[in-house]
C-alpha cells in the first residue's frame, strides 16, 4: 500500500466563494494508505459511483464538519493510476459548470511555500453527463503545474494531458452512501506525470 499524507481536505463551493465546507487538519504522523487494488479498470469512468461493486476495492475516508460527513473519499492505486472518488453527500444542489472538486499532489512532498514544478492541480468540474458527453468522452477538467515562481493559482498555466480523466456529475441511486442525488467527482491520475514515489503531498479541496 502507498503512503499518502493527509495534509489538508476542504470541500469549497465556487457559488458560495466565502464558505468552506469540511475542514479538516490531520499532522503529517497520520496518512491515507491507497488500496493497491485490481479491479480499478472496471470503473465506468461517468462521474459517480455507477455499480455495487465499483470502488469496494479502495481506501475509505470520511471527512467531517461539526460530527456530519461532508464527503466520502476513496483513493486506489493499480499499474500507472492513482484513483480517487470524491462522493460530495452534503452537496445537494445541482449547480453545473460552477461546483468543482480539485485533487492537489505534492510528488516530492517537500512542503515547499511555493507552488513549485512538483506541486499538481487536478480540477474537476460538476457538469450534466449526456449522450453526447459519453460519445466524444466530453470532459470538464484541466490541470495546474507549479513553476516555482511566485504566482497566485489563477495565475499558472493550465494544462492537458490526455491520460488524465475527471468527471463530475450528480450521483443516482447506485451511491453507496446516499439515495439523494448530490455532486460526485472521479479521477484518474497518471502516475508518469506526478513521478512514483512511496509518499505524495496530498490535499482535496
Amino acid at each position: 500500500m502507498t503512503k499518502i499524507y493527509f495534509v489538508l481536505i476542504v470541500i469549497f463551493l465556487s457559488t458560495l466563494p466565502n464558505q468552506i465546507y469540511g475542514i479538516e487538519e490531520i499532522d503529517t504522523r497520520k496518512n491515507i494508505l491507497i488500496t493497491k487494488s485490481n479491479s480499478m479498470e472496471e470503473v465506468d469512468f461517468d462521474g459517480k459511483w455507477t455499480f455495487n461493486n465499483e470502488w469496494k476495492q479502495s481506501s475509505w475516508n470520511a471527512v467531517r464538519s461539526d460530527e456530519s460527513i461532508v464527503f466520502h473519499l476513496r483513493t486506489a492505486h493499480q499499474e500507472n493510476f492513482i484513483y480517487v472518488l470524491i462522493d460530495a453527500i452534503s452537496d445537494t444542489t445541482e449547480n453545473v459548470g460552477l461546483d468543482k472538486a480539485t485533487v492537489c499532489i505534492d510528488s516530492k512532498n517537500n512542503k515547499s511555500k511555493i507552488f513549485d514544478s512538483d506541486d499538481y492541480c487536478f480540477i474537476v468540474q460538476l457538469e450534466k453527463r449526456n449522450f453526447i458527453n459519453m460519445l466524444f468522452n466530453k470532459q470538464d477538467n484541466f490541470i495546474v503545474q507549479g513553476d516555482s515562481q511566485e504566482k497566485s493559482f489563477e495565475e499558472l498555466e493550465k494544462i492537458k494531458v490526455k491520460e488524465f480523466v475527471g468527471i463530475g456529475t450528480m450521483s443516482d441511486k447506485e451511491d453507496k452512501y446516499s439515495e439523494i442525488p448530490h455532486a460526485s467527482y472521479e479521477f484518474k491520475i497518471p502516475i508518469e506525470l506526478i513521478g512514483r514515489s512511496d509518499n505524495y503531498g496530498f490535499y482535496v479541496k
